[in-house]
């Protein structure tokens, strides 16, 4: 077994300390989303049940209950819904549940979402710098320029300089072509004799 190096073991405990702390910071959120999700639920409850209360004051089928035996008083009284009613609550509830969902951001599905031959650091300083204002101002930047162009150059990956000696090379017998038949043999496609 070849000796661990002390930068390697750092390194190891560098990324299992990221990971502990990325591990107890989604804990931490699913906590505030499932505390959130149970705050409003219990709002939807009081809601529904004042609702309830406005809808059906005196529900002919409805069957009170007292709190205390023997008061008279009205008071203690409370509602019981029917089963009818019962079953189109608890619907109605589920229906609520079914609509609540949490938005995330991009970045955090990004996060949650590494591929698994990239470390967690790596991953963490990519998604970063694509999530970071003045990157995502140069990449629409970019785009737009790229979508101004109305020519693209058919060179490949080859300079404008190495072509240009290759053309006056091997079509202009080591004369130098004029501006406009190098722009028509960088810019025309080949398959097609026209410019893109």
């Amino acid at each position: 077994m070849p000796p661990v190096l002390e930068s390697d073991m750092h390194s190891r405990e560098y990324l299992a300390e990221q990971k502990c702390k990325g591990e107890a910071y989604l804990k931490e959120r699913d906590a505030r989303i499932a505390e959130h999700k149970a705050a409003e639920q219990e709002s939807l409850k009081d809601i529904q049940s004042i609702a309830r209360s406005l809808v059906y004051p005196s529900a002919p089928n409805a069957q009170l209950t007292q709190k205390a035996r023997g008061a008279d008083d009205c008071s203690d009284l409370e509602y019981e819904p029917d089963a009818e009613e019962e079953a189109y609550v608890e619907e109605e509830d589920l229906r609520g549940e079914e609509e609540v969902a949490l938005p995330k951001s991009k970045a955090m599905e990004a996060l949650s979402n590494k591929p698994p031959n990239i470390t967690h650091e790596n991953w963490t300083s990519l998604v970063n710098k694509w999530s970071d204002k003045r990157n995502k101002k140069i990449c629409q930047m970019n785009k737009e320029n790229r979508e101004a162009v109305r020519q693209h150059q058919k060179t490949g990956s080859m300079s404008y300089v190495s072509y240009f000696s290759k053309l006056k090379k091997d079509k202009y017998n080591n004369h130098d072509p004029s501006p406009i038949e190098f722009f028509k043999d960088t810019h025309t496609n080949s398959k097609t004799d026209s410019m893109s």
